[in-house]
């Protein structure tokens, strides 16, 4: 029923109660989890663009990068109840599906960094700073990114031969 909610904003919040629902009355299923975050980026890709949303972001008088940023608490609690318990292999699909996206991928790579074990964003912190510094700035502060970043870096060592790695490219910033 949510993938008749036209306004995506609001069909990404009911996606975040679903998944907050589901997580409490069976903690154990989790194939909505994936279904829930799948349809959340197809309508944010999908929809942001469209005359409907442009209209109503003139009528509300936000811009686009503030719309974005709505996103984001949805985004985070979608995002760490897919990652509660997750493998590796699940972050690894994830970053491919952020990689793939050409609209609100910064929001979400910031969820994504927020959400999963430190451990596996210290893993592969090169890749994701390389990530960070490649991305457009679409009015979501590359900072805060970086700060993500370095929160994970600061719970859980990067591979010693990424340590220096890492910090020449976060030095360059």
């Amino acid at each position: 029923m949510i993938r008749g909610i036209g306004d995506p904003l609001v069909a990404a919040y009911a996606r975040c109660y679903l998944c907050r629902v589901g997580v409490l009355v069976a903690p154990s299923v989790r194939d909505h989890l994936m279904v829930c975050f799948d349809d959340l980026l197809l309508t944010f890709t999908t929809q942001i663009g469209t005359e409907f949303v442009q209209t109503a972001l003139a009528i509300q008088r936000t811009s686009i990068q503030h719309y974005l940023v709505l996103y984001a608490p949805a985004l985070d609690w979608v995002l760490s109840c897919l990652a509660h318990n997750a493998s590796e292999l699940l972050l690894d699909t994830i970053l491919q599906r952020c990689s793939d996206m050409s609209t609100g991928n910064v929001v979400l790579l910031n969820s994504i960094m927020a959400s999963f074990r430190s451990s596996f964003i210290a893993a592969r912190a090169v890749e994701l700073s390389r990530k960070i510094r490649d991305m457009d700035d679409v009015g979501f502060p590359r900072h805060l990114l970086y700060c993500s970043l370095g929160n994970c870096v600061a719970d859980a060592d990067p591979p010693e031969d990424q340590k220096l790695i890492l910090l020449n490219e976060v030095s360059y910033i």
